[in-house]
């Protein structure tokens, strides 16, 4: 069986108004969501000062040797990942509005950056990858790097 490794990290949109209680929040609130949903969530360590990075990993139910099926399975994964930052988007403190939420999906050497209340379905975000990257359905593979960055903006002054 083969598994996937995606990172997710956690960090402020802005690094001139960093916001480490709102990222910590958001980033509990979306492990939470995700280990209720059934995702293995683990804490990295990374050294870094700031982010806050976590690894999950999936199995895949079946073999996939060509990249379009792993391709397909791949954004499958990660769209629950982002109805998760959804959910715990409007879990914010009582005093403070929800925060604007934006997702970074990186998968081979396709990066998309999209607020997380753009993101329709498994198909729209497939479609941005490719678009941002046409040759993917012939490079990705199961050991392509796949990456979910959170980026939590801090609140209006």
């Amino acid at each position: 069986m083969n598994s996937i490794h995606i990172q997710l990290t956690f960090t402020s949109a802005d690094d001139r108004r960093p916001d480490p209680a709102r990222v910590g929040a958001v980033a509990r609130a979306a492990v939470a969501e995700l280990r209720a949903a059934g995702y293995v969530v683990e804490p990295t360590y990374t050294g870094a000062r700031g982010d806050v990075p976590f690894d999950i990993l999936m199995q895949l139910v079946q073999r996939l040797h060509d990249s379009q099926p792993f391709l397909t399975e791949v954004v499958k994964l990660i769209t629950p990942i982002v109805a998760a930052l959804l959910a715990a988007r409007g879990q914010p403190a009582a005093h403070q509005p929800p925060p604007q939420i934006t997702v970074v999906v990186q998968l081979g050497h396709a990066r998309v950056r999209v607020p997380t209340d753009k993101v329709q379905d498994d198909q729209w975000l497939l479609e941005q990858l490719l678009l941002a990257d046409p040759t993917l359905t012939t490079t990705v593979a199961p050991d392509s790097r796949v990456a979910v960055g959170v980026e939590i903006a801090a609140p209006a002054r």
